[in-house]
């Protein structure tokens, strides 16, 4: 009984989401792969991923990833109202807010699909800085607030705002 408004996890069960709930994450920026070319993609991530019992008709995945990125990574956006995902070429850590998600061609074919991202602002950032991320819902449950920041210099902050599943 996953929604927008319950969060599942792995292995089996689910948090109960609430207006007001939090959910954080701190991690430290690793060093850069001894081995390493822009053609390899490494990720780093938090993430809610909203099961498949949650499912309005035409989506095929919903996912909230602020994610610490390097190769080539999803890491951009046409911005609204498309948000027509963006790979780049990343040779140094650079993080990032994004909201993932997927839409059915068309409902006879579950596996053919149109991705979408909305993306906060991408900062770099080098090994040994502390990264936070946090996904909040506001008290009245409308909105989600997906947030990754540095710790130490809140200059370097990446924010997604998620006012209804899909962007609408």
């Amino acid at each position: 009984n996953c929604n927008f408004r319950s969060m599942c996890t792995s292995p089996a069960g689910d948090y109960p989401v609430f207006g007001g709930s939090l959910f954080e994450a701190e991690f430290v920026v690793p060093p850069l792969p001894a081995v390493f070319d822009k053609s390899m993609t490494y990720y780093n991530y938090f993430n809610i991923f909203f099961d498949h019992t949650y499912r309005p008709k035409g989506a095929k995945f919903n996912q909230f990833v602020p994610q610490l990125m390097l190769g080539t990574a999803l890491a951009n956006s046409s911005g609204p109202p498309d948000y027509i995902p963006q790979w780049l070429g990343l040779d140094s850590w650079h993080f990032g807010a994004q909201y993932f998600m997927g839409i059915l061609e068309d409902e006879t074919h579950k596996d053919k699909f149109n991705a979408f991202a909305a993306v906060g602002e991408l900062h770099p950032v080098v090994p040994g800085e502390y990264l936070r991320t946090s996904m909040s819902l506001s008290h009245d449950e409308m909105v989600w607030t997906l947030t990754m920041e540095v710790i130490e210099d809140s200059k370097r902050k990446s924010v997604v705002i998620v006012d209804k599943p899909f962007m609408g």
